[in-house]
């Protein structure tokens, strides 16, 4: 609500100074809201159902499943709007990602202090989980999706700047990246550098990262909990053990119930449709309240039409990234947007194996860096205008 109210004031105050929205960012904002509350609409004829399996602790009803499902999620989506309309200079939108560069930094060094501090007491990794979800009042895989999309930017941090202590606290995001014990933020940090290395035409720096690497590595892998939970599976081979039990126990149950049912596979069945599925009432899955899966819950909650719908969107907006970048010389606003297609491709990547593409609250960065890729986008067609006319 505090969020909802700063943007709501933000937007106020700069009404004048609004600019339009490019096309594909209004119809894919449009859809995402359209999209997202027909779902949610949808799933109140489960409610029933969610209050008897899943709020043991307080009933849930119309208002507040609304309230806490519904109108604050979306909340979260504004700054998607706001920064687009509003974020109108090149200072404006480096401000935004040096907010969520120290972000990483700030929410990196308290991880690793609760990390020091509780891992000498607890003895295995599910304590651990649980500590971090006591402290955050998030699941390590939700908090894993903060690094997803904010690594990028600490190392377009340092790419702008070059300094040692920017190095340093990549340094510092990447141990404690470590510490979460997320495989998707084990992954995708990987990918996130190697990327952004790729993208940016930066590949003779490969060596110096697999020293950066080697040098966290050998600090953190001393630890049994990260070592085992990076390696878990993968010595066996086997496919339940490396996903956590997701593909044969949620995701292809899922899948062929969803199929199966051609009103369901169109259109979905409703915001949170695992928790009144078949597959779960009748024991086939496990019992979870979400489908480990951004692109099946998409699937399962609004069908077909819309995951193809979400996701061209997407590709629109990386494709309008990737062009841009290869017509400009903007060395500044292409560092910028490095990190920012860097971050969607981690995040979509991050997908298949948690997050959501619906908004909520630890996705709210996806939001603010698809706000800022549109924005800086604008404004490099912008000056690239200029440029001819002059």
């Amino acid at each position: 609500m505090v969020l909802g109210f700063l943007v709501f004031l933000i937007s106020l105050l700069n009404y004048q100074k609004a600019s339009r929205m490019p096309k594909y960012a209004y119809y894919f904002g449009l859809a995402v809201i359209l999209i997202f509350s027909i779902s949610i609409f949808r799933s109140l004829k489960h409610l029933h159902i969610f209050n008897r399996y899943f709020n043991d602790m307080y009933r849930l009803n119309v208002d507040r499943y609304l309230l806490s499902f519904y109108i604050k999620d979306i909340i979260f989506f504004l700054p998607f709007v706001v920064i687009i309309k509003y974020a109108n200079t090149e200072r404006n939108l480096n401000r935004i990602m040096d907010v969520i560069y120290f972000t990483i930094i700030i929410f990196s060094i308290h991880l690793l202090y609760e990390y020091i501090k509780v891992a000498g007491n607890k003895w295995s990794m599910q304590d651990i989980s649980e500590y971090y979800s006591d402290v955050y009042l998030m699941h390590r895989n939700e908090l894993a999706m903060f690094y997803v999309c904010g690594l990028p930017f600490a190392v377009r941090k340092y790419f702008l700047n070059k300094k040692i202590i920017n190095l340093v606290f990549i340094l510092i995001i990447l141990a404690s990246i470590a510490c979460l014990l997320s495989r998707t933020g084990y992954f995708t940090a990987i990918f996130a550098i190697v990327a952004y290395l790729t993208i940016s035409k930066r590949k003779k720096m490969f060596p110096v990262i697999f020293i950066v690497f080697a040098l966290v590595g050998s600090t953190i892998l001393v630890s049994t909990f990260v070592f085992e939970r990076a390696t878990l599976g993968f010595k066996e081979k086997d496919r339940e053990v490396i996903s956590a039990g997701r593909i044969d126990r949620i995701w292809i149950p899922l899948i062929e119930e969803n199929v199966s049912d051609p009103k369901k596979f169109m259109f979905g069945d409703g915001r949170n449709a695992i928790r009144a599925s078949d597959s779960l009432l009748k024991g086939r899955i496990i019992f979870t309240g979400n489908p480990h899966n951004a692109y099946i819950e998409l699937l399962i909650d609004a069908g077909i039409i819309s995951l193809i719908i979400i996701v061209s969107y997407y590709y629109v907006i990386l494709r309008n990234a990737f062009h841009m970048l290869k017509h400009t010389t903007e060395a500044h606003l292409k560092e910028n947007l490095y990190a920012c297609i860097v971050s969607i491709l981690c995040f979509l990547i991050a997908g298949m194996a948690g997050q959501s593409f619906f908004p909520k609250h630890s996705n709210v960065f996806l939001w603010v860096i698809l706000g800022c890729t549109v924005a800086s986008l604008k404004l490099l067609s912008y000056k690239e205008m200029s440029n001819v006319k002059a």
